[in-house]
């Protein structure tokens, strides 16, 4: 057996480093250590989504979209090796608004933990293809691509070192990129913290073959409590070497967004949101940013740009009203901005504003549980901008969301 599974581990190294390039990114199913419940050393498991979606804030003639989206997670535990693949069969992103096509790529993730804790304690590797992500992806979100990884976990927390490179299907076919991630969680060793960790990765984006630039990115994150009141904080700030007047690069674009939670007082969900960003946290091309905090106004941002230049505090609230429906919601209460055009890719309405109030935002969903694996979302958002946009159209946004996991 302890043969077999050095001729495993020896085998996943091969096909990591000769796979052929694929498109590869993290996948929202949790691909995480094996399942309690995993029976005879394997399990699988995934999830069907299905959207009908009505869009009154796009310039093109689909203001009615329908997508679907099918991916399941394979996972086999042999000893100290476990071996899992995250497909997606089915994803045309078009219920995001980001009017893409289905790219083809059947594969999101797949990578071997080998657990060497028989030969060092707390150690263990990560190969394969797989990204890495940062809590709520402002920014920082690796696509992927080929990387080894050696985590150790011990009584103070645990650390993890990452080494990446990604083939590139941009102009030039023979450019890549390199990443080092490096992680680091210290809760553990902190009473007083929940959660308690940071990142910190460098990279070469190479556009052309022998032709790239470098940036970088660190982000920290923390959790705890203040009296009755559970408090999150996370900050980034990533930067790169472009001349951001001449090539748009980067010099210093930060973030901070912070959540306040008052549940003890009301007897339901209640949090305070907060985020702000600088003009610096712009288009910057460290992963995709990922981070839409509203239906509507979250948006905004495209592929690659962050939501950047702006001030938001939000309040969001969840309420069971049975255990058939849940609601939620969440307010733009108020918030400026700094940028003159609101959104100008993906299909999304040109909006310019003359002055700094974001306007006003309100989603509303119905969360309806019919069993235990199936659920249905009803939601409602509506826009109302500010004072000074062009044009001042209301927008509003209708999706239902259908949900089958196993």
């Amino acid at each position: 057996m302890k043969r077999f599974s050095i001729l495993l581990l020896a085998l996943a190294f091969a096909v990591a480093i000769a796979a052929p390039a694929m498109a590869v990114h993290e996948g929202s199913l949790d691909t995480g250590p094996p399942p309690a419940d995993m029976e005879e050393g394997w399990a699988m498991y995934g999830d069907y989504t299905l959207d009908a979606e009505d869009y009154t804030h796009r310039t093109d003639a689909q203001t009615q979209w329908y997508d679907d989206e099918f991916q399941f997670v394979i996972m086999v535990d042999r000893g100290p090796v476990t071996a899992t693949v995250d497909l997606e069969v089915s994803d045309d992103e078009n219920f995001e608004g980001s009017g893409k096509a289905r790219t083809g790529d059947l594969v999101d993730n797949y990578f071997v933990v080998y657990d060497a804790g028989a030969r060092v304690e707390g150690l263990s590797f990560k190969v394969g293809e797989f990204g890495n992500s940062f809590h709520s992806k402002a920014i920082f979100y690796s696509e992927g691509g080929h990387q080894i990884g050696a985590i150790y976990s011990a009584d103070f927390g645990k650390v993890g070192l990452y080494l990446g490179k990604k083939d590139e299907t941009k102009s030039d076919p023979d450019a890549d990129d390199d990443l080092i991630t490096f992680t680091l969680d210290i809760a553990k060793s902190i009473d007083f913290f929940k959660s308690l960790d940071f990142i910190y990765a460098s990279g070469s984006n190479e556009v052309t073959a022998g032709s790239e630039y470098d940036y970088s990115f660190f982000g920290g994150y923390a959790a705890f409590d203040i009296g009755p009141v559970p408090i999150t904080l996370e900050m980034g700030s990533v930067s790169d070497d472009r001349d951001p007047d001449t090539v748009g690069g980067n010099d210093g674009g930060q973030y901070f967004y912070m959540t306040a939670g008052f549940d003890e007082f009301v007897g339901f969900d209640l949090n305070l949101e907060y985020y702000n960003a600088n003009e610096d946290h712009g288009t910057m091309t460290f992963g995709d940013d990922d981070f839409f905090p509203l239906m509507i106004y979250g948006f905004r941002s495209g592929d690659n740009e962050a939501l950047a230049d702006v001030d938001l505090i939000m309040v969001s609230a969840s309420y069971a009203v049975s255990d058939f429906l849940t609601l939620k919601g969440k307010v733009l209460v108020a918030g400026d901005e700094g940028n003159a055009v609101v959104n100008d890719d993906d299909g999304f309405a040109d909006y310019t504003n003359t002055n700094d109030s974001v306007g006003t935002e309100i989603d509303v969903h119905a969360i309806m549980k019919w069993a235990g694996n199936v659920t249905s979302t009803l939601t409602y958002a509506t826009w109302s901008p500010g004072d000074g946009y062009t044009p001042d159209d209301t927008a509003t946004d209708i999706r239902l969301r259908t949900v089958f996991s196993w």
